[in-house]
């Protein structure tokens, strides 16, 4: 898959293409089943796929009040659309220009203009433009126009729940994290660099990997969830805490992953936490004595839900 953050780059190719468009955060079941469809749809018509979206959430910047939006790492969101089959991916800063660009104008200036393009793909929900005044309506009216084809999907639905970004926003928000997983499609993860903490757990018996979470995505209720850890490839089963840590009175919202069986130094590395269930709160102890016997209880329920629904 070749990448661009220019939408240029890709008109000066010259290429006969289908363009699927979405802010596509989190990359779920919803947005996964759009960009498959469409890649066949490409397929099918002998043109290139291409997958046009955003570096940023365009929230970002037209409700810049809103906090913790994203729910995918651009370089997760970029990992998951190549493993998609698509051959070009276009990754732009939705700015002040894309935001005060006219619907139409949006269609012409960087859809059209420069390629040939046969096939435009959306979900039913997707707006564009200036003031978010583009919409399907529009985009078929268009294709008379500019001899495109025109795929909408219509909204997914699992178990009676349509799946939607801010639905799994809200899942996670409240700790349902299984619930968030259902709708994603995998278990949610969030990514970090290790960094050196004060090594507290490492005197507990329990030493973590510490990394702090972009406030740029979205928050996870505070608690203690059942995890596994990526490192260099390799899956290990672990123990998660999001939170405060409020018997060490910590300020900042962190993840501190306790790895079972794993013993490598690994500070200044990438980690990256898949959270698969919520065993409870995170709770203030008044001693140490009174935290280390919850943390071995919180091992042993991790171990039997691993034996029971996780095997390595």
């Amino acid at each position: 898959m070749l990448i661009f953050d220019s939408i240029h780059e890709i008109t000066d190719l010259h290429k006969e293409v289908g363009i699927v468009l979405g802010t596509f955060d989190g990359l779920h079941v919803g947005h996964k089943k759009l960009i498959e469809a469409h890649v066949e749809a490409c397929k099918r018509l002998g043109v290139k796929s291409v997958v046009f979206t955003y570096s940023n959430h365009p929230r970002e910047l037209t409700n810049p009040e809103l906090k913790s939006l994203r729910l995918i790492a651009v370089e997760e969101k970029i990992q998951r659309i190549e493993e998609l089959g698509v051959d070009y991916l276009v990754l732009i800063e939705f700015d002040e220009t894309l935001m005060s660009t006219e619907a139409e104008d949006f269609v012409e200036r960087y859809l059209i203009d420069g390629m040939d393009v046969r096939l435009i793909s959306i979900g039913f929900d997707f707006k564009f433009g200036r003031r978010a005044a583009g919409n399907a309506r529009l985009l078929k009216q268009l294709s008379k126009k500019y001899g495109y084809e025109l795929f909408i999907l219509d909204p997914v639905e699992i178990e009676g729940e349509k799946v939607s970004s801010s639905l799994i926003r809200k899942h996670l928000r409240h700790g349902e994290i299984r619930e968030a997983e259902r709708l994603l499609g995998r278990p949610y993860a969030v990514s970090g660099i290790i960094k050196k903490g004060k090594q507290l757990g490492r005197q507990l018996g329990y030493p973590t990997a510490n990394f702090m979470i972009s406030s740029q995505m979205t928050l996870i209720k505070p608690g203690v969830y059942v995890s596994e850890t990526e490192y260099q490839g390799v899956r290990y089963h672990s123990l998660t805490n999001v939170g405060y840590n409020p018997t060490f009175n910590q300020h900042e919202l962190s993840i501190e992953t306790y790895i079972l069986n794993f013993d490598k130094e690994i500070y200044g590395e990438m980690l990256t936490v898949f959270l698969v269930d919520r065993l409870r709160d995170e709770a203030h102890f008044n001693s140490i004595q009174e935290l280390v016997e919850v943390i071995d209880a919180d091992v042993e329920r991790a171990k039997r839900f691993y034996f029971d629904h996780r095997p390595l």
